[in-house]
């Protein structure tokens, strides 16, 4: 469900349009918009069977696997302090 819209070089906005630089690995911009995304649906209202549908199937789509994803890429970045503060930032969402 994440798409970093088209970019592949260069500055790339993440799921709410801020830009992050070009130095953020693809992976980790991958599981900043599916983690944004994940906050985001998980704390919309279903106010009807259509709505609840989408933000389920949305949910499902970004929310799956977050905390091992999360995991993963602190172990492959570990000596990347921008990657780690990233990953940091976004996870506050979930109140970590």
């Amino acid at each position: 469900m994440a798409t970093l819209g088209g970019c592949t070089s260069g500055p790339c906005r993440d799921f709410y349009g801020d830009l992050h630089p070009a130095s953020i690995p693809r992976d980790v911009r991958t599981f900043v918009i599916d983690a944004q995304g994940c906050g985001h649906f998980s704390g919309e209202e279903p106010y009807d069977p259509d709505r609840a549908a989408f933000l389920q199937k949305n949910i499902d789509a970004m929310c799956k696997g977050l905390p091992k994803k999360r995991e993963r890429l602190l172990n492959r970045y570990p000596a990347n302090k921008e990657v780690e503060s990233l990953i940091a930032e976004v996870w506050q969402i979930f109140g970590e």
